[in-house]
């Protein structure tokens, strides 16, 4: 009997291993090379003032604010360029993740980009209709976000503000994944016939997500909680076990969730891919 999609996706995304370190790693030098001039303004600030303990030995958030807002401390701009370069860097290799997790086996470097450079303005081109079908979706959420505030303002029940915000937060957060499901179907799709018209794979992913969305929802949910479970668990430990001065442990517990939840997205990617092979040609019209 075959294993599920989930359970073989988790089986596909230890097989190609690799790929994760490889990500993780250009993540984490991203990271310092963004975090790098900020850390040496604010040392070039702080000198080793007393001041400066509230963030050596712990973590103060008006002190870090405060920095921030100095002209003497360089963060800006290297903090929100890095991720931007981030986010181009995985729209370049996603095409070949997607196609080294369809074929099972590991891609030359050159196969690996070329796979990559010839998707990457596909994916492009995908993303932004997803963000255009997510503005509307970020409007309701602002328009729910208002409501909820007059009703802590005014309703009787102090929390009816706070229990709306909540069920309201869990019904977006569901939707938001359902719709990030469509277009990475659509992206599976994409790598698997070579499609070049990005609004024909978008039909054909939306039709197949309708038609089969228990079983693709659950498989792409069931992972989003283990990814969240994890979060809550690590934040739980550090909260409760972590003296705040031991930074060190902190930043080790860091990177744990951040190589989890890099781990998390790649078993979407080879659950949704497992998924494709085994239904797309007994069950799902073509």
């Amino acid at each position: 009997m075959r294993t599920r999609a989930a359970s073989a996706g988790f089986g596909l995304l230890l097989r190609r291993q690799y790929l994760l370190w490889w990500i993780f790693a250009v993540n984490f030098v991203l990271a310092a090379l963004a975090t790098l001039p900020t850390a040496l303004s604010m040392a070039g600030v702080m000198g080793h003032s007393l001041y400066s303990n509230r963030l050596v030995t712990g973590f103060d958030v008006g002190v870090l604010i405060e920095l921030l807002m100095r002209p003497q401390v360089n963060g800006g701009t290297t903090l929100a360029l890095f991720p931007l370069v981030f986010l181009v860097f995985m729209l370049l290799v996603e095409g070949g993740i997607l196609v080294s997790y369809r074929q099972d086996r590991r891609l030359g470097t050159g196969e690996f980009f070329g796979a990559g450079g010839k998707f990457f303005w596909r994916f492009v081109r995908l993303m932004v209709c997803m963000l255009a079908v997510l503005v509307p979706l970020f409007f309701a959420w602002g328009a729910l976000s208002n409501w909820s505030d007059r009703l802590s303002s005014n309703s009787p029940n102090p929390y009816a503000g706070f229990q709306l915000e909540l069920s309201g937060g869990v019904i977006f957060l569901l939707v938001f994944l359902a719709l990030r499901l469509w277009f990475d179907m659509a992206q599976v799709r994409l790598v698997a016939t070579e499609e070049r018209s990005v609004l024909r794979a978008l039909r054909w992913a939306l039709g197949t997500t309708l038609r089969s969305f228990g079983s693709l929802y659950w498989l792409f949910l069931r992972i989003s909680l283990t990814s969240w479970i994890v979060l809550v668990v690590v934040v739980w430990i550090w909260m409760n076990f972590v003296p705040h001065e031991h930074m060190g442990l902190s930043f080790l517990l860091g990177q744990f969730v951040l190589l989890f939840w890099l781990a998390a997205r790649l078993w979407q990617r080879a659950g949704e891919t497992v998924w494709y092979e085994r239904r797309i040609e007994t069950v799902l019209p073509n």
